[in-house]
């Protein structure tokens, strides 16, 4: 499987690099079937736990995980080619951070 990382507005890159390795090790460490909707549903969630944690130790204030219908286009997933984006918006800070992951395998 093979994942690359974009990101757009990163204000501190101390807490992205954090967040970033986290996520990456979530997705490759996953034993899950990309193309069931149900699992993916399912380790979107797993990944706002995980983001919960950023807010409970207050890094950041609010938070977004996607990767359903909306943010996937029906030929890419046909292909084996799966996105997701996460929106964070950290702690005294205006800007929203995105990173998208796109998942090839």
């Amino acid at each position: 499987m093979d994942v690359t990382t974009k990101s757009k507005a990163v204000n501190s890159k101390r807490l992205f690099g954090s967040m970033n390795k986290m996520i990456r090790d979530a997705i490759l460490s996953v034993d899950m079937s990309w193309d069931n909707e149900d699992e993916r549903t399912m380790f979107t969630d797993y990944l706002n736990s995980l983001l919960h944690e950023y807010w409970a130790n207050d890094e950041i204030t609010q938070w977004k995980v996607q990767c359903n219908t909306l943010n996937n286009k029906a030929e890419d997933m046909i292909n084996g080619k799966y996105v997701i984006d996460i929106s964070y918006r950290q702690k005294h800070c205006l800007n929203t951070t995105k990173i998208t992951y796109t998942i090839q395998g």
